[in-house]
């Protein structure tokens, strides 16, 4: 693409974030994250904000994989700031795994109040598979501040959307939080 010139330019961006895959799933983050940074710069440099949202989201990834989850933070607000204005779908990806983050840190009250805005968003955008995704990260939230009957309640919403998708692993998923809830 680089020999190709103009022409070829057009192409870097992608290649580049197929390039950050392939390194991530070799198990090399630091050259996923340079593939995805060179992304990232094209995207930008480009006007490409779309594409830029999306390779922010592939970097945070590469922090939450090494358990950096204020640095995942980080760049899933910016690849949220990125998308919020025009791509709802981008954005509303984001915030969940912000809520994932704030899980993984312990953070429960932000992750409640952040969970009930995505569901929200997710709703509006009439996705059910991942507003009950949502619903369920809602539980483990309200479970662990000790809101035993909210999280219940809660699960029950997600699992009657799973069961009308079909979506028998979620609800086999459902079913064990409601457990460990039981068992606390």
């Amino acid at each position: 693409a680089t020999r190709l010139g103009a022409a070829g330019e057009q192409y870097l961006s992608w290649l580049y974030t197929i390039q950050g895959f392939a390194y991530d799933g070799l198990g090399q983050l630091r050259a996923a994250t340079d593939a995805y940074l060179r992304a990232r710069a094209i995207c930008e440099q480009r006007g490409e904000w779309n594409a830029a949202a999306r390779v922010e989201h592939n970097l945070a990834y590469l922090a939450i994989a090494q358990g950096h989850y204020r640095a995942a933070l980080r760049g899933l607000q910016r690849s949220y700031d990125l998308a919020a204005a025009d791509f709802p779908h981008i954005a509303a990806h984001a915030r969940r795994d912000m809520l994932e983050c704030y899980l993984a840190l312990n953070r429960y009250a932000e992750a409640r109040d952040l969970a009930q805005q995505v569901y929200e968003q997710w709703c509006a955008l009439n996705a059910q598979y991942e507003a009950a995704v949502t619903l369920v990260l809602l539980a483990t939230a309200e479970a662990e501040l000790g809101h035993d009957e909210a999280a219940r309640a809660t699960l029950d919403r997600a699992e009657a959307i799973f069961a009308q998708l079909g979506a028998s692993a979620w609800i086999m998923t459902v079913r064990l939080r409601r457990g460990r809830i039981a068992l606390r």
